[in-house]
C-alpha cells in the first residue's frame, strides 16, 4: 500500500474493520461475560492489518480524531443485538478528547443510533502523547460524565496512562496492560503491581481491569490478588460481528476462544 493512499484506503469503505473482544467478571462460579471491547483493524493483507501499525500510522499522521471517529461508528453500526446487561467498549485517543470539540456530540448520536444507552458505554481513553490541550480534554470528560458513559483509562503501566491521568480523569475503571499481567504468576514483582493497583482503584472507587490473561496460572493469581474483571486469549480471541452473533447468546470462555 503506498502511503500517499494509506489514509484514503483506510477512510474508504471496508477499510477499518471491527472486532470484538469479550470481558469477563470473576465470580464465585465461572466468568460471566461482562463487556465486550470493540477493536478495529485496518484492511486484510496490509501491514494496517496489525493494531500497532495502524494506530502508529495514525498517530504519526495526527489523524487520531479522524480515525477514532471512524472506528466507533464502524463497529457500533455492526454491532450485533446482544443482552442489555452486557456493555460495550469503545476507544478514544486523549489527543480527539482534547482537540475535537464535536467528539462528543458524535458518540452520543452514534450510541443512540445503535439503541444503546449510554449508561451500557465504557469509553477506554488512550493516551500514547499529552493532549496537550489541558482545557480541551477536562471539558470533554466532563462532558462524557453528562452524557452518562463511564471512563475507563487504557494501557496502565505504559505510554502516558499515569498518576496525572488519575487525578485528571477518575476513571470508573483501570485496564493494567498486558505487560503486568502476562507471566504474573511467576514474578512477584508483577504481583506486587497488580496488588498495589488493586488497593488503588479501591481507594479511587474504580474497578480494576486485567488485560493480557493467557494462561491458567496467571488468571488464578490476579483473581487472588483481587481483580474482577479479566480479559485476553485464554478467554476468548477478538470475534468478527458475524461469529460474534452465531456465539451469542451462549458466549462463554470455552465457546469463544
Amino acid at each position: 500500500m503506498r502511503e500517499h493512499s494509506a489514509l484514503d484506503s483506510l477512510l474508504a469503505p471496508g477499510g477499518i474493520r471491527p472486532l470484538y473482544q469479550p470481558l469477563y467478571a470473576l465470580t464465585n462460579g465461572d466468568p460471566r461475560l461482562f463487556a465486550f471491547e470493540c477493536l478495529s483493524r485496518g484492511p486484510q493483507g496490509t501491514n494496517f492489518e496489525k493494531a500497532p501499525v495502524l494506530f502508529e500510522y495514525v498517530r504519526l499522521k495526527r489523524q487520531e480524531a479522524l480515525v477514532d471517529r471512524l472506528c466507533i461508528a464502524t463497529a457500533l453500526e455492526q454491532l450485533p443485538a446482544m443482552s442489555n446487561e452486557t456493555k460495550v467498549c469503545v476507544n478514544v485517543h486523549a489527543s480527539t478528547l482534547a482537540r475535537d470539540p464535536g467528539f462528543i456530540d458524535f458518540l452520543a448520536r452514534a450510541i443512540q443510533k445503535a439503541d444503546l444507552s449510554p449508561a451500557r458505554v465504557i469509553v477506554d481513553v488512550i493516551q500514547h502523547a499529552p493532549a496537550h490541550d489541558g482545557d480541551g480534554f477536562a471539558l470533554a470528560v466532563q462532558r462524557l460524565r453528562a452524557l452518562g458513559v463511564a471512563i475507563a483509562l487504557d494501557d496502565i503501566g505504559v505510554g502516558g496512562s499515569n498518576f496525572k491521568m488519575l487525578l485528571d480523569v477518575s476513571p470508573d475503571y483501570l485496564k493494567l496492560d498486558r505487560c503486568i499481567v502476562d507471566g504474573c504468576s511467576e514474578d512477584s514483582k508483577r504481583c506486587a503491581v497488580i496488588e498495589s493497583l488493586v488497593q488503588l482503584a479501591t481507594r479511587l472507587h474504580s474497578t480494576v481491569v486485567a488485560e493480557g490473561i493467557e494462561t491458567d496460572d496467571d488468571l488464578v493469581i490476579v483473581q487472588s490478588l483481587g481483580v474482577r474483571l479479566v480479559q485476553g486469549f485464554l478467554l476468548a480471541h477478538p470475534l468478527e460481528g458475524r461469529k460474534l452473533a452465531e456465539a451469542w447468546p451462549t458466549l462463554s470462555p470455552s465457546s469463544a476462544a
